[in-house]
Formats: structure tokens, C-alpha cells, sequence
């Protein structure tokens, strides 16, 4: 097998694993696939990987559930550095403005990566950017679902953090 084939498995690998391993809160397993430098940034935190453990658990710890789904790749590759871009969905349900709704953003993943010696890639950082914001009540046609159409027009959602 080429040595690129070989690498973009490692890295496709790689960020399957960081995806199923957060969701399941397997903290252990999620710290393999950093670097010790490797820092997070999302829309809604930035920082290093070990608050980003800690956040998204103490989230958990309050009744936030948030399930992460990947789509296609794309992954390019110069040297010892590579960039791969990945289609995903995250879907959390969630009260907005008292009303239980699923809150759902389509974008992409953009992981920066850097392979260290013994070939072993790690994410230096994971970025996320939204391109499209959905927010759905639980129970349609419900007078809480007329109040939250009200309140949501008042809002700049916020969700899109755009890279590039």
C-alpha cells in the first residue's frame, strides 16, 4: 500500500475514533488521539484538550447530550503536515425559551494534523465551522412552539463560527 493510502487511513482512523469516543465519554481513549500541545476549538470552546474533557463531562453531568454523525472527507497531505475536512452533523436536545426542541448544525470539521516521529498523526487542532442551523420542537403545533418561533426571530443564533 502506498505510504499516502496508508496515512490517510491512519488520519480518517483517527478522527472517527475522536468522534465515537467523546459521544461515549471514553476519556481515556479520546486522550490517545492528541497531542499533549493539541488545543480545541469549537463555536462554543477553546482550549486544551484536557478542559475540553472537563467541560463536555461536566456538561454531561447536567443533562446535556450531544451526538456527533460524519460525512465525507477530504484529507491533504504536504509533508508531515495534513488537513482534513469532514462533513458532520451535531444534534443536541435541549430546551430553548422553555420549550424542548432538537437543535441540530450541519458544517464541517476541520482537523489540523502533524505526524511525530513513529508515524503517529495527532490533532494540533480541531476546528469546527457551521453552515447550516436547525432548531425543531419535540411537539409540533404547540402554543410553546408559536412562543419559541417569537422568541428565536429575536435572536442572532450565533452557532456559525466560519473558517476560511
Amino acid at each position: 500500500m502506498p505510504r499516502d493510502t496508508a496515512d490517510r487511513l491512519a488520519i480518517r482512523d483517527l478522527i472517527e475514533n475522536w468522534v465515537l469516543w467523546r459521544d461515549a465519554r471514553m476519556w481515556d481513549r479520546f486522550r490517545t488521539v492528541w497531542h499533549k500541545d493539541g488545543q480545541m476549538w469549537a463555536t462554543w470552546f477553546q482550549g486544551s484538550y484536557e478542559d475540553f474533557i472537563r467541560v463536555s463531562q461536566e456538561g454531561y453531568d447536567r443533562g446535556v447530550r450531544i451526538m456527533h454523525m460524519l460525512g465525507g472527507m477530504s484529507i491533504d497531505i504536504k509533508g508531515k503536515r495534513a488537513i482534513a475536512q469532514t462533513k458532520m452533523t451535531i444534534s443536541q436536545r435541549a430546551k430553548v425559551e422553555g420549550v424542548l426542541c432538537d437543535v441540530v448544525c450541519s458544517g464541517r470539521f476541520y482537523d489540523f494534523l502533524e505526524s511525530i516521529p513513529a508515524h503517529v498523526l495527532v490533532p494540533l487542532l480541531p476546528a469546527a465551522g457551521a453552515q447550516s442551523d436547525l432548531i425543531l420542537s419535540v411537539i409540533p403545533y404547540s402554543v410553546e412552539t408559536n412562543r419559541l418561533i417569537f422568541a428565536i426571530a429575536d435572536y442572532d443564533l450565533g452557532f456559525h463560527n466560519r473558517i476560511g
